[in-house]
């Protein structure tokens, strides 16, 4: 997914620009890898290091130094909260998932890990309030 955001948010943006509402929709939004890493990490490297901790028949010297250059790397972020961002941000686009944590990008540029709902059981609430927003017009 994460080679597709460029392309979808030029059609979203394109279609915005022409009064079109746009819906994404995603199959996997990426939580559980995000959740894994208090400050968020990208979902390539937390589908490689799974795959190295768990799969790998490298030696432990070897993984751990796979691992650390891993991390190195610039890899895409969260393809969902690229494309959120891209597109204006938690503030202009709604999100209608059951994810509890989304990553935010400050205007430092650096990506933070941070709660959508207080508690777990609120996450259908936010999704019916984003829903409005969007209906409305408030939210794209």
């Amino acid at each position: 997914m994460a080679v597709k955001v460029n392309a979808v948010v030029r059609i979203a943006k394109q279609a915005l620009a022409e009064s079109k509402c746009v819906v994404v929709g995603l199959q996997d939004t990426g939580e559980a890898t995000a959740a894994q890493d208090d400050e968020g990490c990208s979902n390539a490297e937390g589908i490689v290091c799974h795959y190295v901790e768990n799969w790998s028949f490298l030696s432990k010297a070897l993984q751990d130094d796979f691992l650390a250059r891993t991390k190195q790397l610039s890899l895409p972020i969260n393809p969902l909260d690229e494309l959120v961002h891209e597109l204006g941000g938690v503030r202009n686009v709604a999100e209608m998932t059951g994810r509890g944590v989304q990553q935010v990008c400050s205007k430092a540029g650096v990506w933070k890990l941070q709660q959508r709902a207080k508690d777990p059981g609120s996450a259908d609430a936010i999704n019916i309030q984003e829903r409005k927003r969007f209906m409305h017009g408030t939210k794209k």
